[in-house]
């Protein structure tokens, strides 16, 4: 193996398909590293892409408009639609909804979609990111209690 059981983890979980909902079921099943250890991996990994999306995602949305109009299209109406739906649970809650929709771990609520909420809902970042790095750790422990209720499980079956 060219890169450790940690360095698989940590991409893994920067990744937006797998966040750490992935990575910490991969890391300890696959990789066979403890739960705590993923854990670790997987919320740094799961953080990495953050400030890149704060930063990046209204600079690709510009672009788009201007080099590919349908994707830009369906960009925006995916992302309006997240926003629509998110809207009132911030103008109630403010960041702390922010933290929560990020916390809960279903896909399409991971820390790719809380920063690019962030981002289109025009949060800063100084209340933004904190935010989603404590969504991001909360989804962490909620995923590896969750693995290794599962793991005691199969072994108690075995």
């Amino acid at each position: 193996m060219i890169l450790s059981p940690e360095i698989w983890t940590l991409l893994s979980a920067a990744l937006p398909l797998t966040e750490l909902r992935g990575s910490i079921p991969f890391g300890v099943s696959v990789l066979h590293l403890s739960p705590w250890l993923a854990f670790f991996y997987s919320v740094i990994g799961n953080s990495l892409p953050i400030p890149v999306i704060f930063f990046l995602l209204p600079k690709v949305l510009v672009w788009l408009e201007k080099r590919i109009p349908w994707l830009h299209k369906h960009l925006t109406l995916s992302l309006e639609k997240k926003r629509a739906k998110f809207q009132n649970s911030y103008d109630k809650y403010g960041a702390l909804a922010l933290a929560i929709f990020v916390a809960i771990p279903l896909p399409m609520t991971g820390a790719w979609t809380g920063a690019a909420l962030a981002t289109i809902l025009k949060i800063q970042p100084k209340y933004s990111f904190p935010a989603v790095i404590a969504g991001v750790v909360v989804a962490g422990i909620i995923v590896t209690l969750i693995v290794q209720g599962a793991l005691g499980f199969l072994e108690w079956m075995v």
